[in-house]
Parts: structure tokens; C-alpha cells; sequence
């Protein structure tokens, strides 16, 4: 069987502008931003120096019954003031936005001065947030960005085709531009519009009407009026005419971006003369494609989506098939981590494959979220984190049996993956992690149920102790170095016994543990090798088995 044909793509940027005007959304924004506008207005006649007297930025909520509006307003500002204050500032100036730098987008720049407000990226609810005739505001980094930061992904930009403030800071055609658009645009004319999303797409149409609003570029705007222009698109639904010029095209994406083109009123975009197939408008050839684009990019990561939720379940799955073997090797005598290290059963070869399909899982997730623009604390959703610390403590002892298996040493520094560090530590800077239970008969009730160890590197630490008691027995070089060691494992024990956050199972006659305190015991405290005063109250724990109480 041949290879399906992809799916054909079909340009939304009508609908999803019928869409947002028919919501009520744009209309009931901009009567909130025109009634604040008109209460700082009337703040601003009261006072003798308004510049100097009161903000530059205002704002007030709105309640609705299914939401919230958050309404800004700045003061008018004259467009040559704009033009003086277009430069743009370095990430590192601003540390508010520290955290949207990331390992793919290391640096960028914004203009501080234009930069009134955009909601925190960390609220539980996406915001939607909607400008009217907006600059731009920052550079492609800033763009790269806030694009792949899904909390800042809901950011529509309502714009008028003769409005000059969006395309203030843009170049010329064939100029480099410092300023790179970034959400969604509606382009709109008076009576019809569009959305486009494609950064390129947006330059291009922004830069199409330009020349018609070079005048009066000194003049003080107060803003375009979009309260009429709104009024007018409710009006009427946002349609394809019938005679619309992409009739005769063929491509289903192109007739698409030639009628949102059409709709939006830009002439100077539209075709030059038919046949399309033959003479195609150079600017509408970059429109098209950058939008198609990000249309194929849009797809994309609703397949990976899609892929990754049927991961989640085989994830969810081998999770439980991991459970079930640790009760069941528990029934052995000697527990999962010593089963899988010996392999003495088939089942502990099944067991491999869960172990490194879940491995390789978590290790995408953690590279992803290191990826991305974050704040500090809040790495993955909470759901997440957890998810991947339950995931750290029942498969990293896994991975240690393989490590000790083959001969080596020291997991801990030279053994150890990335991202188990990572889950560790982002669950320990995690501001909402639940604070210990004080509670002594349920840390005990902890205990004796079949929990995961707390300390996922437990057996690491049991794999290096068991090598210092061989080399103190040895006679070795650095015997003085091995008692230390063979101490402060006797402290880590007891302090997770104390807090009860071992699994009962490290107490099984046959497990790695037991083996080393027999050992230990009568070897080396029976002998006294750590020194005749040396006072062990973990010894004094495990030959009174105090773990069975």
C-alpha cells in the first residue's frame, strides 16, 4: 500500500475573524478601554500638568458573567515622540522578562517605552489578551519567544488598514526591520477583515498601505477610532464575495489568503492579472507562503499532540506493569531493584523495555521544558512534576542496578542522568510542594505499605558503601577514608528511617541492604575495623529489628 496523500490545507483567517467579532469579545473591550479612556480624560482636565502629575498608564476591570476585562490606556502621545523613544532594550534590562529567555532563545529586545502590560504567564487561566492599533514592540527574539510560550500564544492584534502606529517602527520593502510583529493580526478595513498569523505575512501587509498614511506624521494621535469600525463589522458577516479575484485559483490554500487579502482592502497586494497560474503578485507569493507555513507548523503540533496523548497512556500503562513487579519480586524475598540487577526471570527482561520507553519519555519531556521560557519554581504544571518524581523513584533504581551490574562506581557523579537531577531539583524549588507529615503513626502506616523509597539514589548509595566495607576489609590504601564513608552512610540510613521514607522492601532477607548490614556487622563492627569507641546507632537499630515494629 502506497503512502497516504497529505490532507489539503485550507486558509481559516475569515472565519476565525467572523469568529472573534461575532463573540462580542472586540466590542465589549473596546467599550471598556472608551470608558476608561474617557475617566482618565476627564482625571487629566482636572490637573495643571498632566504629564507629570499622574501615570502614563491606566487601567480598571470589568466584570462580565463568563469573564474578566482587564482594559489599559495610555496617554496620547505625539508620533514624533514615538519616533524618539523607538529603540530597543536589551532582555537583560528588564528583569521582569528574564524568565522568556530560554536555551533556544537565549536573548532578545523589546521597547520598554511602548510596552504597557502583559498579564502574568503564570496564572492558572490562559488570558486572551486584544490590542487596538498597537506598535510593534519587539525584535524576532522577543517574537520566537512569546510564540513558543503557549500561556502567551492568546494574543489578537486589531488593526486597521489606514491606522499608521502598528507599521510606525517598520522599514521600508527590502530594509532590514528591528521590529518583528508577534500573535495574531486582524487586519480589518471598514466594512470586512481578516486574521493572519505568520510574523512575514503581517510585515508584508502592514508595509502594503504605507505610503497612503505617510502624512501628518507629526501630529498628535489621540488613536483610530475602532469603536465605528467594530460597530460595522457586527454589522455584517465577514464573507468570500462571489466575485472575488481567487475564483480561478486553483490552490485551496492561495484562493484562501487572496480572499482574506481581498476582504482586508490592500489593492496594492492583490493579483496583477490572470492567469494567477502564470503572474502571481510577488507580495501576495510571500503572504501565501509564510502563512502556509505556519498553517503546515499549526498541524504539526496538533499531530504531536494527538501522539503524545497516546503516549501518556502507554506511559500511564508501563507504570502499572512496574507496580506489579515490584510486588511481585517483593514475594521472592529480595525486591525489584535486586531482581532487575541479577535478571534472573523473564519478567525482569520485560521489564527493560518499560523501563527505557518511560526513560526515554521523561527525558523529552525535561529537555522540552528546559527549553522553554519559564519562571523559577515552575518548570512543569504541578501534575507534571509530580508525575515525573513518582516516575524518578520507581526507575532510577532501575537504572542503578544496571550501573553497579556492569562494575562501576560512583552513579552518583559520573553516572547519574541530566534529567533526574532535573526532576529532583524542581520538585525541591517547587513553592506549593506539600510539607512533610509530623504525624509518626502515618509516616510509620508510610512505611510499612509498599511505597517508593524517598531518596531515589538509596541503592547508590548502598552499591558504594558495600564497595568501602570490601576495601576497609581489604587492608587498602585509604582506610581512614572508608570509615568516613561507611559513617555517613550509617547517618543518611538512619536519618530516612527516622523520617520513614523507605520503602519496607530495602528489609527483605535477600536484598543488596540486608546483605551489606550482615556484612557490616559481623565483619567489620564485629571486628571492630571502625574503631573500638565507634558508637553506631544505626547497629543498634537493626540488630534490636526495630524495622519490624
Amino acid at each position: 500500500m502506497g503512502r497516504r496523500p497529505p490532507l489539503p490545507l485550507f486558509s481559516c483567517g475569515l472565519d476565525l475573524a467572523n469568529l472573534a467579532v461575532a463573540s462580542g469579545l472586540l466590542g465589549r473591550s473596546w467599550d471598556a478601554v472608551s470608558q476608561l479612556q474617557g475617566q482618565v480624560n476627564a482625571e487629566q482636565r482636572h490637573l495643571s500638568s498632566p504629564s507629570s502629575s499622574s501615570s502614563s498608564v491606566a487601567f480598571q476591570e470589568f466584570q462580565h458573567p463568563e469573564y474578566t476585562i482587564v482594559a489599559f490606556n495610555a496617554l496620547p502621545i505625539g508620533i514624533s515622540h514615538l519616533q524618539e523613544q523607538s529603540d530597543l532594550v536589551p532582555w537583560s534590562e528588564i528583569p521582569r522578562f528574564h524568565f522568556l529567555c530560554s536555551e533556544n532563545i537565549p536573548s532578545f529586545s523589546l521597547n520598554e517605552q511602548r510596552f504597557l502590560y502583559l498579564l502574568d504567564a503564570s496564572t492558572t487561566i490562559r488570558p486572551l489578551c486584544i490590542t487596538f492599533g498597537s506598535p510593534l514592540l519587539g525584535d524576532n527574539g522577543f517574537q520566537r519567544a512569546v510564540s513558543q510560550f503557549s500561556a502567551w500564544n492568546c494574543l489578537l492584534h486589531v488593526v486597521h488598514k489606514d491606522d499608521c502606529f502598528p507599521r510606525l517602527w517598520l522599514q521600508p520593502h527590502g530594509e532590514p526591520s528591528s521590529y518583528v510583529p508577534f500573535g495574531a493580526f486582524l487586519l480589518c478595513s471598514d466594512s470586512s477583515g481578516a486574521c493572519f498569523r505568520a510574523p512575514e505575512s503581517v510585515m508584508e501587509l502592514l508595509l502594503a498601505n504605507r505610503s497612503s498614511t505617510e502624512s501628518g506624521r507629526n501630529q498628535e494621535l489621540r488613536g483610530f477610532h475602532y469603536g465605528s469600525i467594530i460597530e460595522r463589522l457586527e454589522g455584517g458577516s465577514i464573507c468570500k464575495d462571489p466575485n472575488s479575484l481567487a475564483e480561478d485559483e486553483p490552490d485551496s490554500f492561495k484562493a484562501g489568503i487572496i480572499a482574506q487579502v481581498t476582504a482586508v482592502d490592500l489593492a496594492q497586494v492583490q493579483l496583477s492579472h490572470r492567469p494567477w497560474q502564470q503572474n502571481v503578485n510577488a507580495q501576495m507569493e510571500k503572504v501565501s507562503k509564510s502563512e502556509e507555513e505556519s498553517a503546515t507548523r499549526i498541524r504539526a503540533a496538533a499531530r504531536s499532540n494527538t501522539s503524545s496523548k497516546a503516549s501518556d497512556m502507554e506511559r500511564k500503562i508501563f507504570m502499572v506493569h512496574l507496580e506489579w513487579y515490584k510486588k511481585a519480586t517483593a514475594s521472592d524475598g529480595f525486591g525489584y531493584y535486586d531482581s532487575y540487577k541479577s535478571k534472573p526471570k523473564e519478567r525482569d527482561h520485560r521489564v527493560v523495555t518499560y523501563k527505557e520507553t518511560l526513560k526515554e519519555y521523561w527525558q523529552r519531556v525535561v529537555k522540552e521544558s528546559e527549553k522553554m521560557p519559564q519562571k523559577e519554581g515552575a518548570w512543569l504544571r504541578q501534575g507534571w512534576l509530580y508525575g515525573g518524581n513518582t516516575y524518578r523513584r520507581m526507575v532510577e533504581p532501575l537504572d542503578i542496578a544496571e550501573y553497579y551490574a556492569k562494575g562501576n562506581r560512583n552513579y552518583l557523579t559520573e553516572g547519574r542522568s541530566k534529567h533526574y537531577i532535573l526532576l529532583e531539583k524542581w520538585l525541591k524549588e517547587n513553592p506549593q510542594r506539600p510539607a512533610p507529615c509530623n504525624s509518626v503513626n502515618s509516616r510509620r502506616e508510610k512505611v510499612s505499605s509498599n511505597i517508593l523509597t524517598e531518596d531515589s539514589c538509596f541503592w547508590a548509595h548502598v552499591e558504594e558503601a558495600v564497595i568501602s566495607g570490601r576495601l576497609l576489609k581489604s587492608g587498602g590504601p585509604d582506610l581512614a577514608v572508608e570509615r568516613e564513608k561507611l559513617v555517613e552512610f550509617e547517618q543518611y540510613v538512619m536519618s530516612l528511617l527516622e523520617r520513614y521514607a523507605v520503602s519496607s522492601e530495602i528489609f527483605l532477607e535477600k536484598s543488596s541492604y540486608m546483605k551489606w548490614w550482615r556484612e557490616y556487622d559481623e565483619e567489620i563492627l564485629g571486628k571492630q575495623m571502625m574503631g573500638a569507641s565507634h558508637d553506631s546507632q544505626l547497629a543498634q537499630f537493626m540488630r534490636n529489628e526495630c524495622y519490624h515494629q
